[in-house]
């Protein structure tokens, strides 16, 4: 069992700040269009061009204790002439860091003359405009309240966040983020760290990453614990 799990995709929904990543959010039972035999599911639909589809096991509804039987990750809008082929894939790492944007490549997939660092606009740019925008909504979030708590308490702070329920749900937006980007053109998986806590996205790995996530944040928020 893993307890509590759907609980930070809660506190993600009803976040006002989350708003602007959420298209909406579905349970199949409260919907009332299951079908006999039919599996309930719930569904994220996100702004950035991603789907989270968690399917629960035959006859278990949506709760905090339920255990998914598949968590999936869709492209809303199919990328146009596929994936391409031949090409090596690239693996990429995003973690907050005040000094910079964020996405890096991994140490071991640093090309001649290529700098760890990326600039968003130029690696985002083959995405939808949406996961470009957002995602730089998420970074200047993070930096908003690092330089806020920085002034007040003159030293980098332990917490950035005001409070525990606002870090996770900006956890779970930078989640979802990341999987987008996991799911681009060329990319092999991205590292996605909260905390102390690193995650391996890539195609395949939807449920068992996902499910990790959610229960550390979940194990967070039960505690009243930041992630740093």
């Amino acid at each position: 069992m893993t307890p509590g799990f759907l609980d930070p995709l809660a506190v993600f929904r009803d976040d006002p700040q989350s708003q602007q990543y959420i298209r909406s959010v579905r349970n199949s039972v409260g919907a009332g269009y299951l079908l006999v035999g039919e599996p309930a599911t719930t569904v994220i639909e996100t702004t950035f061009d991603l789907s989270l589809k968690i399917t629960y096991k035959l006859g278990h509804r949506p709760g905090s204790n339920t255990t998914p039987s598949d968590i999936e990750s869709v492209e809303m809008i199919q990328a146009s002439g596929g994936r391409t082929s031949g090409q090596p894939l690239r693996h990429y790492r995003i973690f907050s860091d005040y000094r910079a944007l964020f996405i890096w490549r991994r140490a071991n997939d640093i090309g001649s003359g290529e700098d760890s660092n990326l600039k968003p606009e130029q690696f985002l740019s083959r995405y939808p405009p949406a996961v470009h925008d957002l995602y730089d909504t998420w970074v200047r979030t993070f930096l908003h309240y690092f330089t806020e708590r920085f002034n007040e308490m003159h030293e980098y702070p332990a917490s950035v966040f005001p409070t525990v329920l606002e870090e996770i749900a900006w956890c779970v937006a930078g989640y979802l983020l990341a999987w987008r980007i996991a799911m681009g053109d060329g990319v092999g998986g991205v590292e996605f760290s909260a905390g102390d806590s690193t995650y391996l996205l890539a195609p395949g790995r939807e449920k068992r990453a996902t499910l990790e996530f959610l229960t550390d944040q979940a194990r967070l928020l039960s505690r009243g614990e930041f992630s740093g």
